[in-house]
């Protein structure tokens, strides 16, 4: 399960981070590291989910979306995405864009920015593959159906 919660919350971050979900999904107004460093602070093994902004991919500016990838790739964002939903209307192109910086981001070897903000940090991060758990309404035996009274 993933939290999204809309506009800066670098406020909140130190609870939302241990409410037990397995992603947090956050818009680019929030500075990767200093949500790494709240993250790793409390020993949290929520995932920071998202960080491209929402109008850069609508409005398909290329060179936006490259830089607010590799930005958020080397401040040390988990899940590469859109800092909200992505708008109806977004250009498939827009999206291609995003995650072919970031197959070049680790093709050419850029994540070694990535490293050296994390060394500069107090926190080592634990890089441990999680399985995380999918639901799967197919898998599902019965809905429960609720009552009306």
């Amino acid at each position: 399960m993933v939290l999204h919660v809309c506009g800066d919350t670098t406020p909140i971050l130190e609870h939302t981070l241990n409410l037990g979900y397995n992603g947090f999904s956050f818009e680019d107004s929030v500075n990767v590291k200093e949500a790494n460093k709240i993250k790793y602070g409390f020993n949290s093994d929520t995932q920071l989910v998202g960080n491209v902004a929402t109008d850069s991919l609508f409005q398909a500016k290329m060179d936006s979306i490259r830089e607010e990838t590799f930005k958020a790739l080397d401040n040390g964002i988990d899940i590469l995405g859109s800092s909200c939903c992505v708008p109806p209307g977004t250009p498939l192109k827009a999206m291609e864009c995003m995650v072919k910086t970031r197959d070049e981001y680790y093709e050419k070897g850029m994540d070694y920015k990535r490293e050296k903000n994390e060394s500069d940090l107090s926190w080592k991060p634990d890089y441990n593959e999680i399985i995380l758990p999918v639901a799967n309404i197919h898998n599902m035996t019965t809905i429960k159906k609720r009552s009306r009274t």
